[in-house]
């Protein structure tokens, strides 16, 4: 049963004193172990560790895992790959969503800045509408054909002026 028990520890990757106080028993245990172990002790050890094979444990009957122990842990296993599989494919969605949103603040910036030329060119038109119009008052009021040809020059320097400008 000792050469089993130290079996099972290299399995599982620990030494006699780490096993000895999960299972709550004295330092040393594993060392001084003999044929003759109670069963509360067998109890013990199965309550800390419920993957063993109590038979196997006993008698060297049987696999050294319990069988239902071998499926829960690779249906566990599975499980697992599977969760890790959908947090991945949420923390992708989740990076594709940012992009897209850095992408559409990109989209409304330009949809912005377009926005603004726009609205400084009706500017300039509204200027350029409300000066022609003066300018046409200030003519009709003229009744002599020097200032109607002095107006018809301040009109093509302001329109030539304002398509450069536009």
């Amino acid at each position: 049963m000792k050469k089993r028990l130290i079996e099972f520890l290299k399995y599982l990757g620990i030494g006699q004193d780490k096993f000895a106080k999960n299972v709550g028993l004295s330092r040393g245990y594993v060392n001084n172990i003999k044929d003759n172990i109670t069963m509360k002790t067998v109890g013990k050890i199965l309550k800390a560790y419920p993957e063993l094979n109590k038979n196997w444990l006993l008698i060297g009957e049987g696999n050294m895992l319990n069988d239902n122990y071998s499926e829960n842990l690779q249906r566990n296993s599975h499980i697992e790959e599977n969760k890790n599989i959908s947090e991945q494919f949420e923390y992708d969605i989740i990076l594709d969503f940012i992009a897209l949103e850095k992408s559409n603040i990109e989209i409304s910036k330009k949809n912005a800045e377009s926005f603004m030329k726009v609205a400084d060119s009706h500017d300039t038109l509204i200027k350029s509408h409300d000066k022609l119009l003066e300018l046409f008052k200030e003519s009709l009021s003229t009744k002599n054909n020097s200032k109607l040809d002095m107006l018809i020059d301040k009109i093509d320097d302001f329109l030539f002026s304002k398509k450069c400008n536009i």
